[in-house]
C-alpha cells in the first residue's frame, strides 16, 4: 500500500477514520478481535448525529475514528490491510469505507493512575470533624432583637458621653477662649463709645 512507506517502520500508530457514526466501540472491538494480542493502545470515538439549523434544518453526521497503536511494525501493516477501505453500511444504507492513516502523532497518552482516596472523604477523620464543628454552629443560640436593640443603645450612649467629657487641656483651650471673647467684647463697647476725633478737637478749642 503506497500510503505506508516503506522507511516508515518506527511509525506503530494509526488512525482509522470514516467509520459510521453510529457505529460502537464494542462492534469495532469484535470486528478487529483478531488483532487485540497485538495492540499496545487503543482509543474509540464514536460519532454523533447533529441538527444544525440556518434557513432550514440539516441533519449533519460526524464519523466515528480509533487511534490504535501496535507492538510491531508488521502487526499495523497486516492490520492496515485487513481494514483500509472496509466497506460499512449506515443506518440509510449508505456504504462508508474505513481510511486508514498513520497519526500524526505517534506518541502514547499518558494514564492517569487512580487515585487511592478518590471517593474516600465521608470515611475521613478530618471531614467528620469538620462535621462537628458545623452542627456545633447550628447549636449556638442567636442573640434575640431586643438584645441587640438594648446593645446598639448603650453603644451610642457611650459614644454621646465620650463626646461631651472634655479632657483638661480642651477645658483649658474653652476656657481661653472664653476670656479672649469677653475681652474682644469689651473693647469693641469701649470703641463704639468713644467720640470721633473730630468731635473731640472741637472740645478743646
Amino acid at each position: 500500500m503506497n500510503i505506508f512507506e516503506k522507511n516508515s517502520e518506527k511509525k506503530l500508530k494509526l488512525v482509522v477514520r470514516n467509520l459510521p457514526h453510529n457505529l460502537t466501540e464494542e462492534k469495532f472491538k469484535k470486528l478487529i478481535k483478531p488483532f487485540h494480542s497485538q495492540i499496545k493502545y487503543f482509543h474509540y470515538s464514536p460519532g454523533s448525529k447533529r441538527v444544525i439549523e440556518t434557513f432550514s434544518k440539516t441533519i449533519t453526521y460526524f464519523p466515528s475514528f480509533s487511534h490504535i497503536k501496535f507492538k510491531k511494525h508488521e502487526d499495523l501493516l497486516n492490520f492496515a490491510s485487513f481494514m483500509n477501505q472496509q466497506v460499512f453500511i449506515d443506518p440509510s444504507g449508505n456504504k462508508k469505507k474505513a481510511i486508514v492513516v498513520y497519526s500524526l502523532n505517534q506518541l502514547t497518552p499518558f494514564r492517569r493512575q487512580k487515585d487511592k482516596l478518590e471517593g474516600t472523604y465521608k470515611t475521613s477523620s478530618k471531614y467528620k470533624a469538620f462535621l462537628k464543628t458545623l452542627k456545633q454552629k447550628e447549636e449556638v443560640e442567636l442573640p434575640s432583637t431586643e438584645h441587640l436593640i438594648e446593645k446598639q443603645k448603650e453603644l451610642e450612649k457611650k459614644k454621646k458621653e465620650q463626646r461631651e467629657e472634655l479632657t483638661p487641656l480642651l477645658r483649658s483651650i474653652k476656657s481661653s477662649n472664653k476670656i479672649a471673647e469677653t475681652h474682644i467684647k469689651q473693647l469693641n463697647r469701649g470703641y463704639q463709645r468713644r467720640p470721633p476725633r473730630s468731635q473731640r478737637n472741637r472740645k478743646r478749642k
